[in-house]
């Protein structure tokens, strides 16, 4: 339940054996390698449902050929061949730092780019690149990594000495809702979440380029379209990004076929702010709509001018971007 999700020693105890390494998973290599086995699964279990497919139809139709069905098994035939022969195809969608994990896993594993139609960038942390005094403020804490995660797993076990209920009245400060609250005094309260979080996160600011990855920006755009959502007040996917990429489609450098969206109204935790997640999921069904349709760039142009007409003028991207 819960408790499997929250307590992450508990959860690595149970799911490894004794001698297993666990840090693997907190690097960014590691949550790469985690998302290309897990896919590997999902496509293994689809390829094994088509196979049933197949399997399934040419019984039918040698039965139909055998003793003369009648036409309504014929249609259920018909059917059966046309889920048969579509293979599974897959839009992915990613948040912040998950942008930079889909983007990898599509390089390393081109068989699956090829069962991609299309990706879904929310607050694409791709680059690490804030305003200055961010970038100062991150570039400090990832430059001294063990420090960082003495503090942090040091400030933990405080708060795991002390009673619950006082950690509780503290973080309610910030959160009000019951439910999200618990889990944040629950994880706050474990020294391996903590040192989990700052060992990936310092890796991600260190690591994350500091400017726009072309290569990897301009191999998977020319080959599926890609939809970028930017928000207000977002240090890790600024404003200044969106306008970058527009300047380098501008010129040439970048495919054409990355279409960017800027709502400033939303926030990089949307998900924490009341009635953003209904805007945010609008945005998301309207792109793979247009994936879906398989639709040119033409289309896919009309979904973003659709959606941003009904936003504020500073909402566009404007074409001069």
């Amino acid at each position: 339940g819960n408790a499997g999700i929250v307590n992450v020693e508990e959860y690595a105890r149970l799911n490894t054996n004794e001698n297993a390494d666990v840090s693997t998973p907190w690097t960014i290599r590691g949550q790469v390698l985690h998302k290309a086995a897990y896919m590997q699964q999902v496509i293994a279990e689809l390829d094994e449902v088509q196979l049933q497919w197949d399997t399934q139809t040419k019984d039918e139709e040698a039965e139909q050929s055998t003793y003369g069905r009648p036409c309504d098994l014929k249609s259920k035939s018909t059917s059966t061949t046309r889920l048969s022969s579509t293979t599974p195809r897959f839009i992915f969608m990613g948040h912040s730092f998950g942008c930079h994990v889909v983007q990898q896993l599509c390089i390393l594993k081109p068989e699956l780019l090829e069962r991609t139609l299309g990706f879904l960038h929310l607050m694409p942390f791709i680059r690490m690149k804030a305003d200055y005094f961010n970038q100062m403020k991150l570039n400090l804490g990832a430059s001294s990594p063990s420090v960082l995660i003495t503090l942090g797993t040091l400030l933990s076990r405080t708060y795991q000495a002390l009673p619950k209920s006082w950690v509780d009245a503290f973080v309610k400060l910030n959160i009000h809702d019951d439910k999200t609250r618990d889990i944040a005094v629950r994880l706050l309260r474990q020294p391996a979440f903590v040192r989990n979080f700052f060992t990936l996160g310092t890796e991600e600011i260190r690591d994350i380029p500091k400017d726009t990855d072309i290569s990897t920006l301009g191999f998977l755009g020319k080959r599926r379209p890609i939809f970028m959502l930017f928000v207000g007040n977002d240090q890790w996917a600024p404003f200044f990004h969106m306008t970058e990429i527009a300047r380098l489609q501008a010129k040439n450098i970048l495919p054409p076929n990355i279409f960017m969206t800027y709502l400033p109204e939303l926030r990089h935790d949307y998900v924490s702010h009341d009635g953003m997640s209904s805007t945010v999921v609008g945005w998301c069904l309207q792109c793979i709509t247009s994936i879906a349709m398989e639709g040119s760039a033409m289309n896919t142009k009309l979904v973003n001018q659709g959606f941003s007409s009904n936003r504020s003028q500073k909402g566009r991207l404007r074409s001069k971007l």
